[in-house]
């Protein structure tokens, strides 16, 4: 997935460097459409004082587990661990938070109990593939009033993208659309954040 590699790492380079200088409180973070959970997983090393629930649908969240495991030494604890991978993570000791894996479906509200969350980032999920719309939506249910909702996306769709964005401009106070992130060392200049906020009632 092509897109997704370009999308997850701006992402999460966009989110970070605006936690380096202060502590953030408690925060519970989601992303949703995770795969494999990169961009999930990216955040929860570097961001302090979180919890990322990286999620998908139910037939990837084997994948997602075992990534999160292989990552996170309190998950490593309940599993055996080959030699090889043993070798590979026994230094991995500068994760900041953690993550857990589950699932969540669009438009599906018994998945949503762990909700609201107050942060929300979504990696390329903005494509033909799926319904902008209940994409939108989700996105508000899972929100409470100070969320703040981050999605990257790739400028090669433009109808799933006006749908979304616009159904986004109904839904939240403030709807901006960045291009070219400066911040990140992994910046595309086909690459976007929309970042909203503000619930409106």
């Amino acid at each position: 997935q092509p897109q997704r590699a370009d999308c997850a790492p701006v992402l999460s380079h966009d989110y970070t460097p605006q936690q380096q200088h202060q502590p953030p409180p408690p925060t519970k973070v989601v992303e949703l459409g995770s795969g494999t959970g990169l961009g999930g997983l990216m955040i929860a090393k570097a961001v302090a004082n979180c919890h990322v629930t990286i999620t998908d649908l139910p037939e990837l969240v084997d994948l997602m587990t075992s990534n999160v495991t292989l990552n996170f030494k309190q998950q490593q604890q309940q599993i055996s661990l080959t030699n090889e991978q043993q070798n590979i993570f026994q230094n991995d000791t500068n994760s900041k938070s953690n993550a857990t894996a589950q699932t969540l479906r669009w438009g599906v509200k018994e998945d949503y109990t762990d909700g609201p969350y107050d942060v929300i980032f979504g990696a390329d999920v903005v494509t033909s593939l799926y319904d902008p719309i209940a994409l939108a939506h989700t996105l508000y249910d899972l929100s409470h009033e100070n969320t703040k909702v981050y999605v990257s996306v790739k400028a090669r769709l433009s109808e799933p993208h006006e749908l979304f964005e616009g159904e986004m401009k109904r839904l939240f106070e403030k709807v901006e659309i960045i291009w070219n992130v400066e911040e990140s060392r992994n910046r595309n200049p086909d690459t976007a954040i929309i970042v909203a906020e503000g619930l409106k009632r």
